[in-house]
Parts: structure tokens; C-alpha cells; sequence
């Protein structure tokens, strides 16, 4: 008995040292201090851990996330300020892996702690998100309601980051709204801001991105591959979330140009990064555009195929909700 636990430590010890091996260097580094750190800084470091694991491992980042957020909670600690910003990131976190719903849940969670906290540029953001995410879940009204309590605090605030976003989730719900001219007006603006601010090229890629999605419903869809090829020429700079949309973008319009080989290479690949990152609601929309792609090419028993597995994947989504 004694040899079965020396050898199931040295199993577990070893297990644990090839969890830690598998993370980068850099997160690797931040668990190790994690772990050290006073009470005190422990919700912080772990919410730090999960921002930068956001879009890279989105399950993973929710894990530290959670610990941060349970952190909070400890009667000594107790941190008001980390308590939102787990939620947020957690809320990130499902918006990246299309649970809405869940994403929904966190960022109203961690604007009702603001609220109380009262604070105007912590508020701002929280509407950001929240704006944002029902524009996600194709509810412009909502959104809109949200973008107006940005408007009104602006004053207030003055930070050209945030009249940024303000920006770019208006012109997303003119676009929604089918307002073409007054939305490629704020979202040039919302990408002038951010160019403006010299801030990471990922948000200004993200920028672009909305903006060649508007050119694709306003008919201009040679200025919309030239703006997508940016984007992937850039493809290191940007989330995986972001690339399935480029690509699978990308293969819808050709396949509206009945350019089939290339509509093929951009869903197939699509499809690959979203099952990378098991994003289940744009696996399933992406499944959808790669078995038409093959009905157009005649390729009938694989479309069936790919038109199940979307069905499959609508179900399993429904499921998860419903649960």
C-alpha cells in the first residue's frame, strides 16, 4: 500500500508539473507568483492571468477568472474593484466561445457592482460590454439603450478610448439597422480614434473588420476583400474569434462569386479555428456555409454530411442553453 501512494504522488506531482510546462512562459510565471502573493493582490494577479488568456484558451482563462472572483469573496480581502473585472472577463470569455447567454449573465453581474460603486469611467465600460454582447445576440433596441447611457456620461469622462467604443457600437447598430451612410460614418470615426491613440493594432484590425462587414451588405464587396486580406496578412495580431469570422466572411463572398475553390479553402478553414477553440455557435454557422459551398460544387453526400453536422451543432447549442 505504501509503494501505491509513493507512486500515485509521484504520478499526480508529475501531472501537475507538465499542467504548469504547458502554459507559456509568461502566464506560467504569473501562476507561480499567483500562488505566492499576499491575500491582498491575489484577485488582481489572477484576473491579470485570465485578460491575457482571454482569447488564447478562453476555458482556461474563466478558470483563473473564477478563482480571482472567489478570491474577492474571502472576508479578508473582499475587493469590490476585482470583483466586476472577474465577471468581465469571464463574460468575455463565453462571448468568445458563443455562449451569449452565459456572456450576458457576467456583464450585467459586473455593472451592477459598478453601479454601486458608482464609478463613471468603470460604468462606461461595463455599458461597452453590455452593448456590445446584444449587439452579439442581434438585439440592436437593447444595445442602443446602453450606447445612450455612454453618450451621457461622456461629458463626464472625456477619454477618447471611450468615445471610440461609443463610436464603433453605434455604427454596428446603424449597420444592424440597415443606416449604411451613418454607419460607415462612425465607424470611420471609431477607427480614426483608435488610430489616433496609437492603440494595439489587434483593435484597429477589429475596426477594419466591421468596417469591411458594412461594405459587404452595402454591395461593395472589392473593398471588403481588401480589407479582410489586411486583416489576414496580419494574422498574428489577431483572436482566434475574430479570424473564423474573417474567413468564413471571406468564403461567403466568394462563394457568391461562384468562386468555389477559394469560398472551400476559407469555410474549411474557418470551420478549423472555431473547432479549435470550440466555439459551438460559429461552428455551426460556419458548417452551414461549407456545405454550400459543396451543394454548389454538386458534391452532394458531403454537403448532407456538413448540413448535419450544422443541425447537430444548432441542437447541441440549444441543449446548452436550455440547461
Amino acid at each position: 500500500m505504501k509503494r501505491l501512494l509513493t507512486l500515485l504522488a509521484f504520478i499526480l506531482a508529475a501531472a501537475s508539473t507538465l499542467t504548469v510546462e504547458a502554459l507559456p512562459p509568461e502566464i506560467d510565471s504569473l501562476v507561480r507568483v499567483a500562488r505566492l502573493a499576499h491575500d491582498s493582490i491575489r484577485p488582481r494577479l489572477y484576473n491579470d492571468i485570465a485578460w491575457k488568456l482571454r482569447y488564447t484558451d478562453p476555458k482556461l482563462a474563466i478558470k483563473y477568472a473564477n478563482t480571482a472572483l472567489e478570491t474577492t469573496k474571502e472576508p479578508a480581502i473582499d475587493d469590490k474593484k476585482e470583483e466586476p473585472r472577474a465577471n468581465t472577463i469571464i463574460g468575455i470569455c463565453y462571448k468568445n466561445l458563443g455562449e451569449y447567454g452565459e456572456a450576458v449573465k457576467c456583464y450585467e453581474e459586473a455593472h451592477r457592482v459598478r453601479v454601486l460603486l458608482d464609478n463613471k469611467e468603470e460604468l462606461a465600460y461595463s455599458n461597452i460590454n453590455l452593448a456590445n454582447i446584444y449587439i452579439n445576440i442581434n438585439d440592436p433596441d437593447k444595445a442602443m439603450e446602453y450606447v445612450e447611457n455612454i453618450r451621457k456620461d461622456l461629458p463626464t469622462i472625456n477619454k477618447k478610448d471611450i468615445l471610440a467604443y461609443y463610436h464603433l457600437n453605434y455604427g454596428r447598430i446603424c449597420t444592424m439597422k440597415g443606416i449604411y451612410d451613418t454607419a460607415y460614418v462612425e465607424l470611420n470615426e471609431a477607427l480614426r480614434l483608435r488610430q489616433e491613440l496609437n492603440v494595439a493594432r489587434s483593435s484597429i484590425l477589429s475596426t477594419l473588420r466591421l468596417i469591411a462587414e458594412l461594405q459587404v451588405l452595402s454591395g461593395d464587396t472589392a473593398s471588403a476583400v481588401a480589407n479582410y486580406q489586411t486583416i489576414i496578412r496580419d494574422s498574428l495580431l489577431i483572436d482566434k474569434p475574430m479570424f473564423t469570422d474573417v474567413y468564413n466572411s471571406m468564403a461567403n463572398i466568394y462563394l457568391n462569386r461562384a468562386k468555389y475553390d477559394s469560398a472551400e479553402y476559407y469555410a474549411r478553414g474557418a470551420y478549423a479555428i472555431a473547432q479549435n477553440i470550440a466555439a459551438k455557435q460559429k461552428m455551426e454557422r460556419i458548417a452551414g456555409t461549407v456545405g454550400m459551398v459543396l451543394y454548389r460544387q454538386k458534391k452532394y453526400q458531403e454537403a448532407a454530411k456538413w448540413f448535419g453536422q450544422k443541425i447537430e451543432l444548432s441542437n447541441n447549442v440549444y441543449d446548452a442553453e436550455l440547461n
